[in-house]
């Protein structure tokens, strides 16, 4: 599956009081819900499979012989339904700018139309915005791309004006997610290495590096470790309040028995410690809660990764 999980998010609960010898407790249990959503891995592009799906030649005669696109092995590409793919070409076509493919980019609605296995796939996501953009004046390329393992991928590119090539992924998912916009990513190949996808916004900063793709990557992997460690200390100050709280609780009822001994030396130097452990808490409480917002908003920053086929890209071609 392909999947874009986005960060777990803490939700930091107020630190109660504790007045005098009563003790009203804090809410120590912060869920952390995990919000994601999936999107399948690249299912037809038709690339690197060892059978060459048959096409008969009745079917064959209704295309133009020019107009249909080899892989690099020599077969026919074929879409999702196994049909031959065509693109639609526009002559007036022209290289743009960064700003005007991603402008495009932006305002097209590809990227919502759902995912549907054996029907409206990769190809077809990168086929239709390849035809949109034409049609829009922008010249496009349809680029189909294999992996050592698993089925190929396609997805598009653009030859911009100041910053070269620029690949662009916008294809879907299956289910319905809160904002289908991540569909619309800056893609990275590099041949030998993984491929990569990153947000528009992220990606159109840095759009042709691979070096981009695995700087934030990184990014990513050094706040989830900080994250990681951030819900340790949180559950060690959980399993440590509550021995506290079971303390607290202890000394409220010896008093409660005992009301003479409220006066006593020892009573108030005991009630002195423990309102400094309170306090104690409330500041290894107050520096988690600090912690995890930063973590949060570097999530929010990321906004999202995409995970997809690991095993490194052997080819890339491009249909203009």
């Amino acid at each position: 599956m392909f999947s874009a999980v986005k960060s777990w998010r803490f939700k930091i609960m107020p630190f109660m009081a504790l007045a005098c010898v009563s003790f009203n407790g804090i809410a120590a249990q912060p869920p952390r819900p995990t919000p994601s959503y999936s999107q399948p891995q690249s299912l037809s592009s038709n690339l690197n499979q060892k059978r060459n799906p048959w096409i008969s030649p009745s079917l064959l005669r209704q295309y133009d012989p020019d107009k249909l696109l080899h892989t690099w092995d020599g077969k026919i590409l074929v879409d999702s339904k196994n049909l031959p793919v065509v693109l639609k070409n526009n002559p007036s076509a022209t290289n743009r700018p960064l700003s005007r493919v991603v402008e495009f980019i932006r305002t097209n609605t590809i990227n919502d139309l759902p995912y549907v296995p054996g029907e409206f796939t990769c190809v077809e996501f990168a086929v239709a915005l390849h035809d949109a953009a034409e049609r829009a004046g922008i010249r496009c390329a349809l680029v189909g791309m294999d992996f050592q393992k698993g089925i190929g991928h396609s997805l598009n590119a653009f030859q911009t004006t100041d910053k070269g090539l620029v690949y662009v992924d916008c294809t879907g998912g299956m289910r319905p997610v809160p904002n289908r916009n991540l569909f619309d990513t800056i893609a990275y190949i590099k041949v030998g290495q993984r491929y990569g996808r990153l947000p528009l916004e992220i990606g159109a900063f840095d759009p042709n590096r691979y070096e981009r793709y695995l700087y934030v990557m990184s990014l990513w992997e050094n706040t989830a470790r900080q994250e990681a460690m951030i819900e340790m200390e949180r559950r060690k100050w959980e399993s440590d309040f509550a021995a506290f709280k079971t303390e607290v609780e202890k000394f409220n009822i010896m008093l409660a028995q005992n009301p003479a001994l409220e006066a006593a030396e020892d009573i108030q130097k005991r009630r002195q410690q423990l309102e400094a452990k309170r306090k104690e808490f409330a500041k290894r409480w107050e520096d988690i809660q600090t912690r995890a917002g930063k973590i949060d908003t570097q999530f929010r920053r990321l906004q999202v990764r995409y995970d997809q086929n690991p095993s490194p890209v052997t080819h890339v071609q491009l249909w203009w």
